[in-house]
This record gives C-alpha cells, sequence and structure tokens, in this order.
C-alpha cells in the first residue's frame, strides 16, 4: 500500500511543479501571440488556485482580447481575465507580481473599458517595493522596472528613481 502511494506522488510531482519564469517568459510572448496566450491558459488551467497564477491566467485571458477581432468576444475575454485578476489580487494584495500585473495590463488598456482606476496605486505600490528591497528575485524587478520606466504613468523622476533603485538593488 504504502509503494502505492509513493509511486502515485511520485508520478504526480510534474503535475503540481509550476517553473515561474516559464510562465512569466511564455506570458511576454502572449502579449503579441495568440497562440502563446492560449497555451499560457490552458498550461495554468491546473494551477488556479495560487493567486499568482491565477492572476497570470487572467492577464493572458485578457490578453485573448487583444487578438481577437470580435467585439463580444473580446469584451467576454476582458471581463472573464479582469474577474480572475481582482480575485487573485483579492486573495494577495500584498503581492507585487499580481500588481505588476495588473499595473501592466490597466495601463494599456482602453480607456473606454473603465479599468484604469488602480494605476496610480499600484505604480506606487511597485515604486516602493522597488525602493524598500521588497524580496523579489532578479527577474520580476528587472520585469517590474521595464514596465514603470516605459510607463506613460510615472513620470521622469519616477523613472529615474527607479533605474537608481535597480542599480544598488541587483
Amino acid at each position: 500500500m504504502k509503494f502505492i502511494l509513493a509511486l502515485i506522488v511520485f508520478i504526480s510531482q510534474p503535475f503540481f511543479d509550476v517553473d515561474i519564469s516559464f510562465v512569466r517568459s511564455e506570458f511576454k510572448l502572449a502579449v503579441e501571440d495568440e497562440d502563446k496566450a492560449k497555451d499560457l491558459i490552458e498550461y495554468l488551467d491546473n494551477f488556479k488556485k495560487s493567486p499568482v497564477l491565477l492572476g497570470y491566467a487572467g492577464s493572458a485571458t485578457i490578453l485573448l482580447a487583444k487578438h481577437s477581432f470580435n467585439p463580444i468576444k473580446q469584451y467576454n475575454y476582458f471581463l472573464e481575465g479582469r474577474g480572475m485578476l481582482e480575485e487573485a489580487i483579492g486573495v494577495d494584495a500584498s503581492c507585487c507580481e499580481l500588481r505588476y500585473l495588473r499595473f501592466s495590463i490597466q495601463s494599456n488598456t482602453p480607456g473606454f473599458l473603465n479599468y484604469k482606476k488602480n494605476i496610480e496605486a499600484d505604480k506606487i505600490f511597485l515604486l516602493n517595493s522597488l525602493r524598500n528591497k521588497i524580496s523579489l528575485d532578479k527577474e520580476m524587478r528587472t520585469d517590474i522596472a521595464a514596465a514603470l520606466c516605459s510607463s506613460t504613468h510615472c513620470s521622469e523622476s519616477e523613472k529615474k528613481l527607479v533605474k537608481e533603485t535597480l542599480k544598488w538593488n541587483m
């Protein structure tokens, strides 16, 4: 009996491990590639219990709206993805990665969708996280810095601060 249980745990282990670097890189590709967005959503389907992975699934679903030509599908993808992303942030509002995802999505969402209300709060949260050396891996710090520095929602002094912070925070 113990052998069977050990075998089940051993066989199922790969299905429970997620390489977050893989998810991040696939998400970046999904911005421009509909198939990558669909593949990422399918990959994350088994891992939506984790707030970060639910956030990535929601963000990738929002990206499907960008890739669709049908306005009804676009709106439905947007609503579904926004719901998942907001649910994830509701579970873990102090997660920098989730706030980064929402900042990135809201910064690039058309105004008529009325999904821009957290940009300023998320920007301040991310700036403070970088400045206060909140434990983030190098990849996430770099991604957050890139998003802030390329954003029209950051002033030149904030962008300068990000670049300086990144130098001594690496």
